[in-house]
Order: structure tokens, then sequence, then C-alpha cells
């Protein structure tokens, strides 16, 4: 790795610790609780460069509490910039000729601590999340973050990476500003052809609802829980969803298919709760925006067994579909 990317790496290392310092919280007694002013001579092993004494919460963490502090659109333009120039130079470094050949990234770190440091300023300061989902920035911001979920879902090293982009994209998606924004037109050149989607016009949300088809079609265990995030992810666009291509229309309507048949429903208790967010997905767009979503209903009639089989739920036909497929299952696997 180059000099100064490990530098960068390094600082920005430093930089989370201190972000993530928890003072110690001391007892009833403790003169540094009772005091306006924190006595740094009583414990010298106490880093008082990182703290400042409360009243009555206790020691909190300088870095934080400047971080929280910030508020001018220079200082979120310095942020945002870095942290996209960040990911966009470490999907450049991933499509490049040389790691197409040797199939490994020339960098792949500084992606995951910028994803990081990203969260970390959007859970200290609330500013901060008001700037971003109202700025040109956030669909860049978006496609970049989309492209290293489904670049890494595969693997299970890359686990905690897909966690925490699909954390910071579902926080962002509370906000119908940003909710909004992804009705934008979006370019497939920023992505590899294995990632591109046949419709030649799609939006942000088109991009957003094929990339979560594909990390809950596939399955993987490690991936289980970020699904709810992902759901909720497309709960929260629904709303506002307009012109859904007939790729996106058709994944929508079979992921259903598979969350909605009984032997799924009933094998973990959580499926249920996945099943209510995708029906809440399709209410709202019926609600809301039935007639700018042609392909979605048109989909949804073509499936409507899929919604019908609902009404006719039956517990103990359910459980023999269940027992039935686990047994062919196991049947294959001793095979």
């Amino acid at each position: 790795m180059d000099p100064s990317d490990v530098l960068s790496l390094q600082a920005m290392q430093t930089l989370f610790i201190l972000l993530e310092y928890q003072a110690p919280s001391g007892g009833g007694n403790d003169a540094a609780t009772q005091s306006p002013v924190a006595d740094t001579e009583a414990d010298s092993s106490t880093p008082s460069m990182v703290l400042v004494t409360g009243t009555e919460t206790g020691p909190q963490n300088l870095f934080r509490v400047f971080t929280a502090k910030l508020h001018r659109t220079q200082e979120f333009d310095y942020l945002v910039g870095g942290i996209i120039r960040l990911l966009e130079e470490a999907m450049r470094s991933n499509l490049s000729l040389l790691a197409s050949v040797t199939k490994q990234p020339t960098r792949n770190v500084m992606p995951q601590e910028a994803t990081i440091l990203l969260w970390m300023l959007l859970e200290a300061n609330a500013p901060f999340k008001d700037y971003l989902v109202d700025h040109n920035s956030s669909l860049k911001l978006f496609s970049a973050l989309m492209y290293f979920m489904l670049n890494g879902y595969n693997d299970p090293a890359q686990a905690g990476m897909v966690r925490t982009t699909s954390h910071i994209i579902h926080y962002l998606s509370e906000d119908s500003r940003f909710a909004t924004r992804l009705m934008q037109p979006f370019d497939q050149s920023i992505l590899p052809s294995t990632m591109r989607i046949v419709d030649a016009n799609l939006t942000h949300a088109d991009f957003m609802i094929n990339t979560v088809y594909t990390l809950l079609s596939s399955s993987k265990p490690h991936l289980v829980p970020v699904y709810s995030s992902l759901l909720l992810l497309m709960r929260n666009v629904s709303p506002y969803l307009t012109q859904v291509s007939q790729t996106t229309a058709d994944k929508l309507v079979s992921l259903f298919d598979i969350i909605s048949s009984p032997a799924f429903i009933i094998s973990e208790p959580y499926h249920v709760r996945w099943l209510i967010y995708l029906i809440e997905v399709f209410d709202y767009v019926i609600h809301y925006r039935a007639a700018d979503n042609p392909h979605l209903i048109y989909s949804m009639i073509q499936a409507r067994s899929c919604f019908t089989r609902l009404k006719g739920f039956d517990l103990d036909k359910a459980r023999a579909e269940l027992l039935a497929l686990r047994e062919r299952k196991g049947k294959s696997e001793a095979a």
C-alpha cells in the first residue's frame, strides 16, 4: 500500500478511536463527577485532552461534542467530498484492468473506513443528516454505497461493510427529501457489466430495488441481519416511487412470491415481519402512486395468485409444505 494511503488509514482509525472513546463512569463519591471542573491530577491515566466534565452527566468525549457542533456548509462540503472521493477511488481501483485480472482490489480497507466515518457523523450530528439528504452529492454517495453492497454481499468477510451501508441508506431513506431524490435517472456506466440491469431507463430507486432483490434472493446466512433494514428501506421509499421499470416490477413481485409462500412464512419467526414490510410497499404504491407505476400494477395483476393465497392461509398445510421441503433438502444433501 502507498505510504500516503497508510497515513490516511491510520489517521482515520485514530479518529474513530477518539470519537468512540467512552469516559469511565465514576462512583457517587468520585470528585470528578461532583465537580464542574475535571480533576486531571486525581487520575493521571484519564486522557483529559479527550474529556470535558459535565455537571450531572459526568465526563463527555470532547471530540464527539465538537463533532456534534459542526454546522457550516463548508465543513459539511469538506467531509462529504472527502468520503465520496475515497469511495469513488476504491470503485475505480476495483474496476481497473489490474483488479479485473487478479480479482484482487488494490485497496480494500479505505471504503469500509469511509462508511464507518459517515455513519459516525450521521449518528453524532443531526444537521449533517439534514445537509446530506438535500444535497446534490447525496445521489453520488448513494450510488457508491450501493455498489459496495453489491460488490461484497457474496463475501462473508464483507458482511460488516454491507451492514454499515444498509444502515446508512435506511437511515437516510427516513427523510422524504432523500426518498424523492431517488426518483432521478440512474447512470449505469459507473457499474461493471455484471451489475448492470437490462432496462436502459432506470431511476436510483430501480437500482436500489434490484440490489435489495439480489441480496435477499441470495439467501446468504451472513446477510440475514441486514434483510430487515433493506425491506424497511424499500418501504420508506415506496410512497414516492414513480415509473418503476418492468424489470424492477417483476423482481419486486417475485420477491413477494418468495416471502409470502406458506412454508417460508412459518420457517422463522421474523419472516412474518418481512412479509408485513413488503405488503406495505405495495400498499403505499397503490394508495399514493398507482397511476405513476403502470408496470408494477400490471405485474401485480399477473401475479394476483401470490396475493390471494394469503387470504386462504392454512397453518397445517404450511407445516406440511415446510416438512416436505426440508425432507427434499435432506435427501439432496445426503446424495
